[in-house]
């Protein structure tokens, strides 16, 4: 899936009331077991992007991180961390990052926490 497909379906997401920002929202939302899948941004600092592996990790989530920046241009939202509830659109994003990152990426996937789920950068 190429960034502008993607990020015209990260702002569907948002229009479809599928989306949550903010760390302590989507912390709420992965202990909680409402999170479909996790982005991260690239230029969140790297403790809270430890933390939120961790999340991730424990309630097994994928977890996925976006170029720096990209979040708010597909959203209109300066957050660094957004959460989608699970679902066919939620699905098709995911399907789709993990398409983009085996052909556009040259770095392997980080543990997410617990191992149970990859970070993803593509």
């Amino acid at each position: 899936m190429d960034k502008e497909r993607l990020k015209g379906l990260l702002g569907l997401s948002v229009r479809a009331g599928l989306a949550s920002f903010g760390e302590d929202t989507c912390r709420r939302a992965l202990q909680k077991g409402a999170a479909g899948l996790l982005l991260m941004d690239g230029g969140i600092a790297e403790g809270s992007a430890e933390k939120v592996r961790r999340l991730c990790g424990a309630s097994e989530t994928p977890c996925f991180s976006l170029p720096e920046g990209m979040l708010e241009e597909a959203t209109g939202r300066p957050a660094k961390v957004m959460i989608l509830r699970a679902g066919s659109l939620t699905e098709k994003i995911r399907e789709g990052l993990a398409e983009a990152r085996g052909t556009e990426s040259k770095k392997p996937p980080e543990e997410c926490g617990g191992g149970l789920r990859e970070e993803r950068t593509i």
